[in-house]
């Protein structure tokens, strides 16, 4: 019965995340430290400064 429940928590956790994600990501950038290490890791993707900043890409795929 205690697995069963488990589950079920897991789930309900699981589509109350995915029913509420953007206020959830916006609560979470509201907060300046969590932004600034967010867009850190987000410029170190392949491609995403040069798509934002219009520079030629490094890489050989240019999406």
């Amino acid at each position: 019965m205690r697995p069963l429940i488990s589950v079920a928590l897991f789930i309900s956790l699981i589509l109350i995340v995915l029913k509420w994600r953007y206020k959830l990501f916006n609560a979470l950038f509201a907060i300046s430290i969590i932004r600034k290490i967010a867009v850190r890791l987000a410029m170190n993707f392949p491609g995403v400064q040069s798509k934002i900043f219009g520079e030629p890409s490094t890489s050989r795929y240019n999406y």
